[in-house]
C-alpha cells in the first residue's frame, strides 16, 4: 500500500477540509469573545483553560496609576507645596536664599549685592527693586521674611594687612580713566578690539560691542552710528568721536532695496522689523521704488532713516 495515496485529495475533499477548519475556528474565536466581553478580572481567568491563563495575564497591561504618570507642572506644583523656612534678609546668605522657591543662583548673589549696595534693608518692600526678582515670588514668600539686622562686613584688617593694594587699585583706575589716545583717529571699519579700547570712552565690552553693531551693519557708514550701540552715552561718545573716523566706502558692496527681504531689512541696527514690513509693502504696492522720494511715502520713516539706507542699498 502507498502511503502517499492517503495524502492525496481531489478538489471537493479539500474544500470541504476548508470549511471544517473555518467553522472550527469560528467557535473558538466566538468563546474567546464572549469570555473577555462578558468576564473581567478573576471571572475571566477562571474561564480561560489550564496553561492559557498564564499567558492571558502576561499580554494584559497593568492599568496607569496616578502615581505613575509624570507632570512637569505636578511636579512644579509638589515643589510649590513644600513650607517656605523663615529667613532674615539682612541675614540670609546667597544658600540661604537660594532654599527660597522661585529664587535660584544669579537671583540669590543678586539680591545680596543690592543689600551691600544699599548698605541692608530698611522693609520687605524693597525686595521689589531687585532688578530681575518678579512681584509674585516676593508676595509668595513675604509671610516667612522678616527685616533681621545688617552687619556690614569689617574689612580693616584687609586694609591694615594690605595697604598698598587699595593704592595700586587706584592707580590703575587713573591710568584707564586717563588713557592716551592715539595720535591720529582711528579707522572704524578697519580697527580691531585692541584697537578701539584705546580709545577714551571704549572699554573691552564696549568695543566687543561696537564690532557686533557693524558686522550687523556690515561696515560703519558715518561715525555717528555708533549711537546705535547699546551702552554708550552721549557723554562717552563726545569723548571718543574726535579720535575716530570712517575711511572710504567705495570698495563696500550696495545691494538693491528693490529686491531685498524683510529679514535682511530689519537686521540693521536702525530698522525695526514692522518698519521694514512696511517698507517691502509699499514696494509690492508700487511694483517697486523709483525713486526715494517714494520711500518717504511710508508710514513711520524719517529722513535720517532713508539717509542710512542709501549707504547700504541703491534704487
Amino acid at each position: 500500500m502507498d502511503l502517499r495515496n492517503l495524502f492525496v485529495f481531489d478538489r471537493s475533499q479539500k474544500r470541504g477540509a476548508l470549511i471544517l477548519l473555518g467553522i472550527l475556528l469560528a467557535i473558538a474565536g466566538g468563546r474567546w469573545a464572549w469570555i473577555t466581553t462578558n468576564n473581567t478580572g478573576e471571572e475571566a481567568l477562571n474561564q480561560l483553560p489550564p496553561g492559557e491563563e498564564r499567558k492571558y495575564e502576561k499580554k494584559s497591561k497593568r492599568p496607569r496609576t496616578a502615581s505613575r504618570t509624570y507632570s512637569p507642572k505636578a511636579k512644579k506644583d509638589r515643589k510649590s507645596s513644600r513650607p517656605i523656612p523663615p529667613l532674615a534678609i539682612n541675614e540670609a546668605d546667597s544658600a540661604e536664599w537660594t532654599s527660597m522657591p522661585g529664587i535660584g543662583p544669579v537671583l540669590s548673589r543678586r539680591i545680596v549685592r543690592f543689600r551691600a549696595a544699599k548698605g541692608g534693608f530698611s522693609s520687605v518692600d524693597e525686595l521689589y527693586n531687585v532688578y530681575g526678582l518678579d512681584s509674585s515670588v516676593v508676595d509668595r514668600i513675604r509671610p516667612a521674611l522678616s527685616v533681621g539686622t545688617y552687619q556690614v562686613p569689617d574689612t580693616s584688617p584687609l586694609v591694615l594687612e594690605n595697604t598698598e593694594k587699595p593704592q595700586q587699585e587706584k592707580a590703575d583706575r587713573e591710568v584707564y580713566t586717563k588713557k592716551e589716545p592715539p595720535a591720529a583717529p582711528v579707522d572704524l571699519n578697519a580697527a580691531d578690539s585692541a584697537q578701539l579700547v584705546q580709545i577714551p570712552g571704549i572699554g573691552a565690552k564696549t568695543a566687543t560691542r561696537i564690532l557686533k553693531v557693524k558686522k550687523l551693519l556690515g561696515f560703519y557708514a558715518e561715525v555717528s552710528q555708533l549711537r546705535l550701540v547699546y551702552g554708550i552715552s552721549e557723554e562717552n561718545f563726545q569723548r571718543m568721536q574726535p579720535h575716530l573716523q570712517v575711511g572710504d566706502l567705495s570698495s563696500y558692496k550696495k545691494y538693491d532695496l528693490n529686491k531685498t527681504k524683510t529679514r535682511y531689512l530689519s537686521r540693521l541696527p536702525f530698522m525695526e522689523k514692522p518698519l521694514a514690513e512696511a517698507i517691502v509693502s509699499k514696494r509690492k504696492s508700487l511694483g517697486w521704488f523709483e525713486s526715494w522720494e517714494q520711500l518717504s511715502e511710508v508710514s513711520g520713516i524719517t529722513p535720517d532713516i532713508i539717509r542710512q539706507l542709501q549707504y547700504y542699498y541703491y534704487l
